[in-house]
């Protein structure tokens, strides 16, 4: 017999089983079912569709999952962008300014229950558009009116694909490129193809941005093309059989405008920059500061490749370097940062340094992360060619860094190579070298907790010390009234050095709270404040801001 966690609906099934009524079987069985559904739900939001918006126009998401128990509430990290529910619980209306810079927003959704993980959105700049079905076969391609524009869709179903028609002139390049599992996270593995109007493949791409494909094609004759669009699995399974799910979202990009996939130098700084890319009136452009972030200017009307943010960029120590393809060394003085590229197969770029006895120096590359095509590998090396040091992808991330202690006074080299010995213009990368100071970081293991009175909570801080020999106190910021969270100390030495425990105690005075708080570690000094990190599911990035829910 079935179990229920209500006494009395546990006595009135007895009683119906002894009746052996079948007359009231079904209507009881419904109300105990109402019982079970009851309770209240946190939101359990796996995606969302559309992922992404076009800036200063209303946009409806449609969550993937469930939205919990009302009344909801959507924290966003950037303040000018405000989601909202409206009277359909799968759908929350998002509202940006025309002014908002493009690039990934952050969402959560909570209610007293606790919170959702973090779901990411784009905004971007061009028209978008939403993928209809059937659009399986060639006969059945949805037509795209006009370019540009980014096609949302869903690869819903096992064995799904979507095919687009664009009608394109002799001379014009095309570029479709998929943003999909590598900032979504959607979990597929996409394919690209451009074909004939038969159907034929033209031209096929699977992995130009991690798992994500584009293709810059140069139209031959004028005619209407196809555009496909289909995945495998990013977790390989036993079906033999193109990938589909709710989850399997994505955007196309299509446009035959200039397009920007990298800038030299490629470091976030104000200034002139030379772009590279596809159908672009000039290469000479000019980056703009706006707050803390960055802007192409206006006037250029320029749009960078999906997944390419400028704020991404990484930030330049010392003098900023532009790599001499024509010169077998650059001779660099330390803090610096050079920008250069794996230009042929086989290429190696070095970089000449001089640097003392036990200087630590920290070794950086940036490539894969930005879109590159580089598998970099770094190489330090003495004076006379003979190597100390060979450094591939680094732990989960795609690009090297280590830092070195430097064994003896004299000339050092560092090489950029690509590990496959590959190489071209979009093999492009940014190296920072500089020498540490005392530094540390935290990192968390989840980005969201509850509290209840009888259930403290314990959250376990890792610490990542580089050459910091003094204690240091970590504590937690945000706490509401009634939630106490004791300062806890890391030493210089033994186990508190590597790892701290801080447990949040929840008093009877304690009202319901649902908030980011920030964990931070305090140090005497310059840079004294680092704040703790903890991962989003399913991407490269991380984020300080920590959800709390407290409940009664």
């Amino acid at each position: 017999m079935p179990r229920c966690g209500h006494p009395w609906a546990w006595r009135a099934l007895l009683m119906l089983d002894t009746m052996n009524s079948r007359t009231l079987w079904m209507p009881l069985v419904a109300f105990v079912g109402l019982i079970g559904h009851a309770h209240a739900d946190a939101p359990d939001i796996r995606g969302l569709f559309p992922a992404g918006a076009r800036a200063g126009h209303d946009t409806v998401l449609r969550i993937i999952g469930k939205p919990g128990t009302a009344p909801l509430a959507i924290w966003t990290d950037r303040p000018e962008v405000v989601v909202t529910p409206t009277d359909k619980p799968e759908a929350f209306l998002l509202k940006t300014p025309a002014e908002c810079r493009p690039g990934v927003v952050w969402l959560r959704w909570h209610n007293a229950e606790g919170a959702s993980e973090l779901r990411p959105v784009v905004i971007g700049t061009l028209p978008e558009l939403t993928e209809t079905e059937p659009n399986n076969a060639a006969k059945e391609a949805q037509p795209v009116a006009a370019l540009p524009g980014v096609m949302n869709g869903v690869l819903a179903k096992r064995g799904d694909v979507d095919t687009y028609a664009v009608a394109l002139t002799a001379g014009q390049t095309l570029v479709a490129s998929v943003e999909a599992h590598r900032t979504l996270p959607s979990p597929m593995d996409a394919v690209l193809q451009v074909a004939d109007a038969q159907g034929f493949v033209i031209e096929q791409n699977e992995d130009r941005h991690d798992s994500d494909p584009l293709i810059a094609w140069t139209v031959p004759r004028a005619g209407t093309y196809l555009v496909r669009v289909f995945a495998f699995p990013t977790q390989t399974d036993s079906s033999i059989n193109y990938y589909g799910a709710d989850t399997a979202v994505y955007r196309l990009t299509l446009t035959t405008g200039p397009v920007i996939d990298q800038i030299i130098p490629l470091v976030r700084q104000p200034g002139p920059v030379t772009a590279r890319g596809w159908n672009l009136p000039t290469t000479e452009l000019v980056l703009i500061a706006e707050g803390a972030s960055l802007r192409f200017d206006p006037a250029m009307g320029v749009h960078p490749i999906p997944g390419f943010e400028l704020d991404q960029l990484p930030r330049p120590v010392g003098t900023v370097h532009r790599e001499d393809p024509a010169a077998e060394s650059l001779t660099v003085s330390l803090p610096a940062t050079v920008s250069g590229a794996i230009e042929s197969a086989g290429d190696r770029d070095r970089y000449r340094f001089t640097a003392t006895k036990g200087q630590s120096i920290r070794f950086q590359a940036t490539a894969r992360s930005l879109g590159s095509l580089a598998d970099v590998v770094l190489r330090l090396l003495k004076a006379d060619g003979s190597e100390l040091k060979q450094v591939d992808d680094t732990e989960k991330a795609a690009d090297p860094h280590w830092t070195h202690a430097i064994p003896a006074d004299g000339e050092y080299l560092v090489e950029v190579a690509d590990r496959f010995r590959f190489g071209s213009d979009q093999h492009f990368y940014a190296l920072t070298m500089q020498v540490t100071a005392p530094e540390f970081t935290l990192s968390i293991p989840a980005n969201r907790y509850i509290a209840e009175a009888t259930k403290p909570v314990e959250i376990p801080v890792t610490i990542t010390r580089q050459g910091l020999s003094v204690p240091m106190t970590i504590t937690v910021n945000g706490l509401p009234a009634g939630v106490t969270c004791e300062t806890v100390t890391s030493a210089p030495e033994g186990e508190t050095s590597k790892a701290v425990t801080l447990k949040l105690v929840v008093t009877p005075e304690a009202a319901t709270f649902s908030g980011p708080l920030r964990i931070v570690g305090r140090i005497t000094g310059p840079d004294s404040e680092q704040a703790a990190t903890a991962p989003i599911e399913g991407v490269e990035a991380r984020t300080a801001a920590v959800w709390l829910t407290v409940k009664k």
